[in-house]
């Protein structure tokens, strides 16, 4: 028994040699660490994905203008936006036929929305932007908030949002703020920000609108 427990030390005792002898001839690796999803100006924060949904029907309107100053902003503040422009996508209103709800969120529709839940399914954050068509959102961003009831039993990715809107005349908002803050509300979604934007007689007038400095402010607090 005490030659066996002799011979194990003798191992154990060469093995310890073998290791230490390893650790030096074994070359120092550096450690790389990822820059991905961090904010350059910001170290050791995570950036966010940001999804703005513009559903104005018009190209390179208000609208449109209004949300490429808050993407100006956000990106300037370290993190990854996308700008998905409704107009010309194909989304049908929701059939409320909860097929989404048997089949892990796939909807029984063949158009343009599995490619927005696509965006979506991966943000941190999503800005709604929109004009004000009949005291309410238009039928196009509606018709896209209709059809995320696809993600209402398996969840949402994000849980932060912004709302932004734009009008010919001001005064017009109750609604679509209304709807906004009670759909965040029931869902728990973080309320980053509601920026109005009255004024807007012509396409291009948003250039000149003193809201759109607030806009790019919101965009670049988001750090």
């Amino acid at each position: 028994m005490k030659r066996m427990f002799r011979s194990l030390k003798r191992i154990f005792h060469s093995m310890k040699r073998t290791f230490r002898t390893l650790k030096h001839k074994l070359p120092l690796r550096e450690k790389r660490i990822s820059l991905k999803g961090y904010n350059k100006n910001n170290e050791g924060k995570k950036e966010m994905k940001i999804v703005i949904l513009n559903g104005s029907p018009r190209t390179e309107g208000n609208t449109e203008i209004m949300a490429k100053e808050f993407k100006r902003g956000a990106e300037e503040a370290g993190n990854e936006v996308t700008l998905i422009n409704l107009s010309g996508k194909k989304v049908g209103g929701c059939l409320g036929c909860e097929y989404c709800f048997s089949h892990d969120g796939v909807c029984v529709q063949t158009d343009d929305m599995p490619d927005i839940l696509k965006e979506l399914d991966t943000a941190d954050a999503v800005v709604f932007a929109a004009p004000i068509y009949w005291y309410d959102i238009t039928a196009q961003l509606k018709s896209v908030i209709d059809r995320m009831f696809a993600r209402a039993k398996i969840g949402f990715h994000f849980h932060k949002t912004a709302l932004l809107l734009d009008s010919g005349s001001d005064g017009v908002y109750d609604a679509a703020i209304a709807q906004y803050k009670a759909m965040t509300g029931y869902l728990e979604w973080e309320d980053l920000g509601i920026i109005t934007a009255p004024g807007m007689s012509s396409k291009g007038a948003m250039k000149e609108s003193p809201a759109l400095e607030k806009v790019y402010q919101l965009g670049l607090s988001l750090k």
